[in-house]
């Protein structure tokens, strides 16, 4: 059985859809489950924690390998390819900077569609 739900809640679509086909002025633009069009994401986002006596050093490092951040409070949060993770925190023990807390964040259904909204304007 096919049913036809609509949304732009993707958390929602995630959770009740078996595929996804995303459509843009009628045209078909993606279709795929839910996981397989997240993954087409290269890009995961981590967030790490340091302590507020760190935070300089860790901007410096960052910049240094040309690392795109976002700085909140003591939280940087950074988007780079799963592949490369090992890479940001081998970085960080090298350079004797410990974090207190760290996320990592896989692509979502949410970021493929912002992707695509991007991508189609």
């Amino acid at each position: 059985m096919t049913v036809l739900f609509t949304s732009h809640n993707m958390a929602e679509v995630t959770e009740l859809c078996d595929r996804v086909i995303f459509l843009d002025h009628g045209k078909i633009i993606a279709e795929n489950t839910p996981s397989g069009l997240a993954q087409k994401i290269r890009f995961c986002r981590i967030r790490l924690a340091f302590d507020d006596t760190l935070t300089g050093k860790v901007k410096i490092l960052l910049d240094n390998y040309h690392y795109q951040y976002k700085l909140s409070g003591n939280y940087f949060t950074i988007e780079t390819e799963e592949e490369k993770i090992g890479q940001l925190l081998g970085r960080f023990s090298m350079a004797k900077l410990k974090y207190a807390q760290i996320n990592i964040d896989k692509p979502t259904l949410e970021d493929f569609f912002l992707k695509v909204v991007r991508e189609n304007k």
